[in-house]
């Protein structure tokens, strides 16, 4: 076995990562619960079961740490054991990806109207949490995590279809938003506030994804994949937490070029694209109360 920098050493980082994410996750959960915004019931039960499965994860990470660091201190043995918060980690990390990657995928939908894009994104998502349920069935039955390079070609496919995924909607994100500058400051603002969400998605998260998959592949003798990998789901609930919060400022920048916008019409994809911003950005103070105001001032703004 490496030392212990390369395999204690590298799961400690890992999992002060995790907590450091979950922190600041959990403060996007408490401004989302606190925050009135008009969401249908399905977007507020995602926000339900990501803060659910985040909080299960980081806990499974502190028993991790507990088992190696406390329990077993000094038996440099068990440093190998393949406990059971490895697979669990695995099928939490694949379907918070996919989750997250299918609702950013209906985003694209909702921007583009462009069934192809969202039903390619779907599927590309779907077939990577097929691979993240086959790597954490194949891991469940390994008691040590050298035995892991065996599974190395499913790891290499599952992370990769994730990564495509990430870069995919970043991409398509990018086009279309693009395509829909204004030239007004304000409403530009917005937009550029959202392709940066976009590049987020794909940046953050898919260099996450590559150095797990790159250090699982390079060292299969130590734990150093457990540094990217064992944090990455935090990334995918921030980054989905952000998209749904960043709304209440944007919807603020918005308001304040609506009407500069009433008498822009160029290109259809541009003004819809604009529509359709303006249907993300939805805010209701007052929920029920103001839902019939904005819907009124909404089709003015159409005419």
């Amino acid at each position: 076995m490496p030392g212990l920098g390369l395999t204690l050493g590298a799961v400690a980082l890992g999992i002060f990562l995790n907590t450091y994410l979950y922190g600041i996750v959990s403060y996007q959960y408490m401004a989302y619960a606190n925050t009135k915004f008009g969401d249908p019931y399905w977007i507020k039960s995602i926000v339900l079961v990501l803060f659910l499965i985040d909080t299960a994860h980081s806990a499974s990470l502190i028993h991790m740490a507990w088992y190696y660091m406390i329990a077993h201190f000094g038996d440099f043995n068990t440093l190998a054991d393949a406990i059971w918060v490895y697979p669990f980690t695995a099928i939490v990390t694949s379907f918070v990806a996919c989750l997250t990657q299918l609702f950013l995928g209906f985003r694209i939908w909702r921007l583009t109207k462009n069934s192809f894009i969202y039903g390619f994104i779907a599927v590309i998502a779907v077939s990577s949490l097929a691979l993240g349920v086959t790597c954490t069935v194949k891991a469940s039955s390994m008691t040590s995590v050298l035995q892991f390079r065996t599974i190395d070609k499913f790891m290499a496919a599952w992370l990769s279809t994730e990564v495509a995924a990430d870069v995919i909607i970043s991409t398509a994100l990018i086009h279309a938003l693009l395509r829909s500058r204004t030239g007004f400051q304000t409403s530009d603002t917005v937009i550029n506030h959202l392709m940066r969400t976009a590049v987020q998605t794909g940046a953050l998260c898919g260099i996450f994804s590559t150095l797990t998959l790159v250090m699982f592949l390079a060292t299969p003798e130590t734990q150093l994949f457990g540094l990217f990998g064992l944090p990455m789901s935090r990334l995918y609930s921030t980054t989905l937490m952000d998209t749904l919060l960043c709304r209440k400022y944007l919807r603020g920048l918005f308001g304040q070029q609506r009407e500069a916008m009433k008498t822009f019409s160029r290109g259809g994809l541009r003004l819809q694209v604009l529509k359709e911003i303006e249907t993300e950005l939805k805010f209701d103070d007052a929920a029920e109360s103001s839902q019939t105001a904005y819907s009124k001032g909404h089709r003015s703004f159409e005419q």
